[in-house]
């Protein structure tokens, strides 16, 4: 049924470029992700909590 189509094979340099493109975007993502969790206070800090004396 689909044992006729081949998808055209990447190159070494392809495969390198892609590979170089995912991880880079990981890095980023994990970045974003590091700096949100880091910036973010959490809502029931004693920052937001009324002081008793």
């Amino acid at each position: 049924m689909f044992g006729g189509f081949q998808p055209p094979q990447a190159s070494p340099e392809e495969l390198l470029a892609a590979e170089a493109e995912a991880a880079f975007t990981l890095q980023r993502a994990l970045a974003a992700a590091a700096a949100l969790y880091f910036c973010m206070k959490p809502a029931g800090s004693s920052e937001n909590s009324p002081t008793r004396i």
